[in-house]
């Protein structure tokens, strides 16, 4: 199969036969050769009409986007796996609704490897049980402690392209699959006040595991997600200098990029420099690609202009990471604000082919 993808890839663009998570290059990368995005509280989106969020979509949008790791709370209910965060009464679901969104994309995307790092407060029989129910035991892959990770390829041709961690070291005889996150990662610490706390220390597990977590988000006094410092924080190159620098000090390569409120700021186009799809020395990657929204401050009609020919995407979010326009366009764009609250708002241009993505804040007056 190799050989006639290389063969193709010869004679016509290489776009075209895009594979591994995105692109042919990764395919003979390791799986602990390739960093990803992975979205901490997944489950915990405002969209899904979550209290106090972490995310603004949920994995569904999350897998559409781009995002191919997933940070997972859960607990049993009444016999039934849901995930929320610490308290249900701020929104739930069950681990079954967000497992079958995995499942789809999987199916229809049989070149994509994903990753699931469970904070477990459930049996693992109770969760084997559902991942049975749900079809997914046959996409997940087993990694003996200390052996080489296969290549993305080499899972895509194996079918086992679903690897799942847990933070609890309880697996049972015969689940191979069942790995216990610390022995497998090791992370930097997941609480920090302001952008100036963050460091490169290592958390949990030791240095010398195969795969490297960098958490990288904003806790609020109420320990949830902040998404005005998420505005600063995923924005590059402030995140991808700090991974770059966790790189540097500790001499091993960033595999999960942890964040909150992932579509603000540059989280997937820092995965792609970190894998070598993009140069970090482009200029034009850090906010100053040539789009403009206008007037700002507005009160009323806004327009949007770009210079690329691309299909783009304009997302605009408030304060509080909710989602309050979305369209897709070419060239320009107009929408009435007359009736959106006074206050600040993050308009996100993506361009919807290549997941690169820019920042802007529009002041809304009355």
């Amino acid at each position: 199969m190799r050989t006639i993808i290389a063969l193709l890839v010869s004679i016509f663009p290489v776009y075209l036969f895009a594979q591994c998570n995105g692109d042919v290059s990764l395919c003979d990368k390791k799986f602990n050769e390739v960093s990803m995005v992975m979205t901490h509280n997944a489950f915990n989106a405002g969209n899904d009409g979550f209290n106090l969020p972490n995310q603004t979509f949920g994995v569904k949008r999350q897998l559409q986007d781009g995002v191919r790791g997933f940070m997972l709370d859960i607990y049993e209910v009444d016999g039934v796996i849901e995930v929320y965060h610490s308290f249900q009464f701020l929104g739930s679901r069950p681990l079954a609704e967000v497992m079958q969104d995995i499942k789809d994309f999987m199916d229809e995307n049989p070149n994509e490897v994903l990753a699931i790092i469970y904070q477990s407060a459930v049996n693992p029989s109770l969760l084997e049980s559902e991942l049975t129910a749900g079809g997914l035991l046959p996409y997940l892959h087993k990694q003996i402690l200390g052996e080489d990770w296969p290549t993305l390829q080499e899972m895509i041709d194996s079918g086992e392209r679903l690897v799942i961690f847990s933070e609890s070291d309880d697996g049972l005889p015969g689940q191979d699959w069942y790995h216990y996150a610390w022995a497998h990662t090791f992370d930097t610490d997941y609480s920090y006040a302001a952008p100036s706390e963050f460091h490169c220390g290592v958390n949990r597990g030791s240095i010398d595991n195969s795969l490297y977590l960098i958490n990288h988000w904003i806790t609020t006094p109420l320990g949830v997600g902040d998404s005005l410092q998420a505005a600063t924080v995923n924005a590059n190159p402030f995140l991808i200098d700090r991974l770059l620098q966790c790189q540097e000090e500790t001499g091993r390569f960033p595999n999960f990029i942890g964040l909150d409120f992932y579509h603000i700021g540059d989280g997937l186009q820092a995965a792609a420099i970190m894998n070598g799809l993009i140069s970090s020395n482009d200029p034009s990657l850090f906010h100053n690609r040539s789009w403009n929204i206008s007037p700002n401050p507005g009160n009323e009609q806004i327009r949007i202009t770009s210079d690329e020919t691309e299909p783009l995407r304009a997302s605009i979010f408030d304060v509080n990471g909710r989602l309050v326009f979305e369209q897709e366009f070419t060239g320009g764009l107009e929408f009435d604000a007359s009736g959106w609250q006074q206050g600040v708002y993050f308009c996100t241009l993506t361009n919807i082919s290549r997941k690169f993505s820019s920042q802007k804040r529009l002041l809304i007056t009355h």
